[in-house]
């Protein structure tokens, strides 16, 4: 067994359900098993058979170019050609598009700028699907731009290839790992906090019913029952103390149109919250549509469904109000 060893991995997988290998199964006898077992591996060998696996080859890139989305085919297709020898020829109509992205990959400095390469050098594996240093180069690419698990198939396929690096490239793809669980667990922290001006602040959303604002942010500090003259009737409910809260209406005990925080730890996209001061926040924020003052507040309306609350004589934001784009002019009347 150990001399099989050393000789078998030279040879095609697809060997091993051809004619020869299986004459050999049934004709291996004492005495003249050596001398045939010599000769189907010089025919396995031969330049004849070097041919087939290149034939075999073109085949499958063709099948691959028709349906570019069959992974299974596309890995059988790398360790094919990492089984020939010499490697198969990179086509040169391949080699644009991996240097157009290897180019766009070296001045890349936005996530869509790395989309760029991403999508160049995909092209560069419809046309030459066993290129390892391509794959090499898209997992950098599709890891810059936070797309991990694509990063680490990537990786994975290029060690098909069997590179000389290996040991180095699976120590990345535990490094990768570990970056994405980091990420992950990033990104569901700023989800609690993240106002998304026209939907929600942190856990809550406009559109919820008080007993589902309940549930994800725990019973209230406060809550208030009105019902008037005038055909108002509901419950407002506070979370936190003073100025510290977050508050959401439920008119006519059905869902929430808008919500409102003072919690310095919401923030916009933009880093605007509570707490920041008026002049930076404004900056960041950009032209309003409309500002309306109500007795000491000030109020300060954008038609993407986020406003500013200021209260008189404050140099700082005090609440943030998030708020369908349609409810602009409830929110800011005329």
């Amino acid at each position: 067994m150990a001399w099989r060893s050393a000789v078998i991995p030279e040879l095609h997988p697809d060997f091993f359900a051809s004619a020869e290998y299986h004459d050999w199964i049934y004709f291996m006898k004492p005495g003249i098993g050596l001398f045939v077992l010599i000769g189907v591996l010089l025919a396995a060998t031969s330049p004849g058979y070097a041919q087939s696996q290149r034939e075999q080859l073109t085949q499958w890139v063709q099948q691959l170019q028709a349906t570019p989305q069959d992974g299974a085919l596309r890995e059988k297709i790398i360790a094919l050609a990492a089984e020939i020898k010499p490697s198969p020829a990179v086509p040169k109509e391949a080699r644009r598009p991996f240097v157009m992205a290897d180019t766009f990959q070296k001045t890349a400095k936005t996530v869509d700028d790395f989309g760029a390469a991403i999508k160049a050098y995909e092209e560069a594996l419809v046309l030459a699907p066993w290129w390892g240093d391509a794959y090499y180069n898209l997992s950098v690419s599709l890891e810059s731009a936070g797309r991990f698990a694509e990063a680490r198939l990537a990786l994975k396929r290029y060690l098909l290839s069997k590179p000389a690096d290996a040991e180095q490239v699976e120590d990345r793809l535990y490094a990768m790992e570990a970056k994405e669980a980091v990420t992950a667990k990033e990104k569901a922290k700023q989800a609690k906090t993240l106002i998304v001006p026209g939907v929600s602040i942190g856990s809550v959303r406009i559109g919820m019913t008080a007993d589902e604002a309940i549930a994800a942010l725990g019973a209230p500090t406060d809550r208030v029952d009105y019902d008037n003259n005038n055909g108002y009737r509901g419950v407002s409910m506070t979370w936190g103390v003073r100025p510290n809260t977050l508050y959401m209406d439920f008119y006519k005990y059905k869902t929430a149109d808008f919500v409102t925080t003072g919690q310095t730890q919401h923030k916009t996209v933009e880093g605007v919250g509570a707490g920041m001061p008026v002049s930076e926040a404004l900056a960041l924020m950009g032209a309003s549509s409309k500002s309306k003052n109500f007795g000491s507040t000030t109020q300060t309306c954008y038609a993407r469904g986020v406003g500013l609350g200021i209260d008189a004589g404050s140099s700082k934001v005090d609440r943030v109000i998030v708020f369908t784009p349609a409810t602009l002019n409830k929110i800011c009347p005329d």
